[in-house]
Formats: C-alpha cells, structure tokens, sequence
C-alpha cells in the first residue's frame, strides 16, 4: 500500500517509500529562489521608483511605487525583514503619493491605500479634499490648518466600547465612566483606542496609540476593579516606538555626524508624545508635546543626553550628562 509518494523527476523508478531526497533538494531550491526573487523584484520596483521620482517622472515613479507595494503585501516577515524597514514611510515616497492622491486620477485608491498603512505620515484639508506630508501645518490652497487622517471619531469608538464592555464589566455606571473617560483621553491628543486586553492581576489593560511619521506612542491605562476612587482608570504607563526615526537616513546622518564629532557611541532613543496631570493633580490627560531624546555612551561610564528637534532633525547644542 503506498503510504506517500515524491513523484519521480529523474526516471529512476523511485516514486514510492524512501522519498527521493534530489526531488526534496529540488522543491527547497525552488521554495528558496521564489523567496529571493520576490524579494529582488521589490526591490528593483522600489530602486527604480526612486530614480524616477528623483527626475520629476512622478506618474512612472507611482507605477514603479504601486507595484512595489504590491510585492510588498505578498511578502513574509522573514521576506520583510530583508529589505528596510517600513519602506513607504519615506518622506519621497509620502510626497509622491500624496501628489497623486491630489491629481484624482485612476491611480488615486492605490496611494490612498499606502498613505493608509502610515496615515500619520500625512494630513489632509477636508475643505479641499487635498493630502499633504506630515511636515505641512496649513492648505496651500485654502489656507487652513491641516487635520490628522483619522479613522473613526472618539464617539464612534466610545460607541463600540460601551457594547464590548458589557460581556467584561457589568457595573453600568462603572462602565460608563470608563467610556466617558476614554473618550476624554481620545480627544486630549488625538489618539485613539486600539484594543483593551488583560493586564497586571485582575486589572485590564486599556491601549491607546497616537502615531507620527518618526514614532509612535502607546499608553496603557489600567482599569482595577477591586479600585474605588474616583477616576476610570487607577494608573498608566507609557511606552514609544522609534523603529521609522532609526531607519530613517537623515538620522543616521545625524547620529553618525555626532559620534565623529563628540567620540561618543549611540546608544538609545527615548520619548515621544506625553501626558500631564488632571482633576487637580489626581487624573491625566495626554499631550500632542513631542519630547524625543538621544542617548550616547561617552566612553567612560556617563550618558550624553540630547534633545531631538524633529522638524529639522537636529540636534540642541546642549546636553545632560548622567552618571
């Protein structure tokens, strides 16, 4: 009875039990080659979206963009991980999208739908339907400020909250409280809730995220129910992602301009959005302040700090130093 069969590519007879490990060989190759190949087809897509940008080509650069993004999508983490990081949060790319957005033309839903994927890379007039880059503050055309492109509004979401608490917290006027704060908290900065999960014993985790093109910052609210003051949530904690500030280029510039300059060695990147005391001192709210600090190691046990200023990357001439 034949329990498997490999087939029998080389004519041998060999097409039941021992399997034929030149066949096996075969499959990994191909396997193997079909993964670099789609990882070299990205990348010359991407390479020569660039190109064509760099020569004001902006309706080829897009096809090259499109199909890149295209590739991209089909890809696996470990496929991912051979190119860089978040590859279409670049300020070029974000550029040539948001330009064809504007033009409204039959590619206009393909760059929409990679703006989508880094949305806080970008603003938009909603007067006059226009996308601009992050680094923009106010409409070209209309001269309004620009709105951050957000997805549902804090009422929509609180909306969505208050049904999915009922199967986890069936004090009403508790639950409430942590609707109507989050909402609050939603309209601070400009975040917004993204999930809540089980925390630390019997407390649950609310998450709210609030992203910009270099970072993205995460606070974690933690609702007790065995708490009985006055506030929804008894504490938080918040935690930054910087993974598009390291791979972006004029940063890595400017931190290895720094250690050519000091000796000093790059260490870490801390801060983001932050938050400040509410209620007289008892709750809080969160910020649209952005607090982004570069650590060096300055060879003798100390820590050079600095202050990043985003909006031109670069560095503030002074620094603390930390034992």
């Amino acid at each position: 009875m034949r329990e498997w069969q490999v087939g029998d590519p080389v004519g041998d007879g060999n097409d039941i039990g021992v399997p034929d490990t030149r066949y096996l060989d075969y499959l990994k190759d191909r396997d193997r080659e079909s993964c670099e190949n789609l990882v070299d087809e990205f990348k010359s897509d991407y390479s020569n979206s660039m190109d064509f940008f760099k020569l004001h080509h902006e309706e080829d650069a897009f096809m090259m963009l499109e199909s890149a993004f295209r590739i991209y999508m089909k890809m696996n983490d470990n496929q991912k991980s051979q190119v860089s990081y978040n590859p279409f949060n670049r300020d070029w790319a974000i550029e040539l999208c948001c330009n064809t957005i504007n033009r409204h033309d039959k590619r206009m839903q393909s760059a929409i739908d990679i703006i989508v994927q880094n949305r806080y890379s970008a603003r938009m007039c909603r007067g006059c339907d226009l996308v601009y880059p992050y680094y923009h503050e106010i409409c070209p055309e209309c001269g309004k400020p620009l709105e951050d492109i957000t997805g549902k509004t804090p009422e929509e979401i609180g909306e969505q909250l208050s049904r999915e608490l009922k199967t986890v917290i069936f004090d009403e006027d508790r639950r409430q409280k942590i609707v109507d704060e989050s909402v609050k908290l939603m309209k601070s900065n400009g975040c917004e809730l993204v999930r809540f999960q089980r925390g630390r014993g019997l407390d649950i985790d609310f998450v709210f995220e609030k992203g910009h093109r270099f970072f993205k910052t995460t606070y974690l609210c933690a609702y007790n129910p065995e708490y009985m003051g006055p506030l929804a949530f008894e504490e938080f904690e918040t935690r930054h992602n910087h993974n598009d500030l390291l791979s972006d280029g004029r940063f890595k510039k400017l931190v290895r301009d720094k250690e050519r300059e000091t000796g000093f060695k790059f260490r870490e990147c801390s801060g983001g959005y932050g938050a400040k005391l509410d209620y007289g001192g008892y709750g809080f709210i969160f910020t649209d302040k952005i607090d982004i600090n570069v650590k060096f190691d300055m060879g003798d046990g100390r820590i050079a700090v600095y202050d990043l200023d985003l909006k031109n990357m670069k560095f503030e001439k002074e620094y603390m130093v930390f034992e």
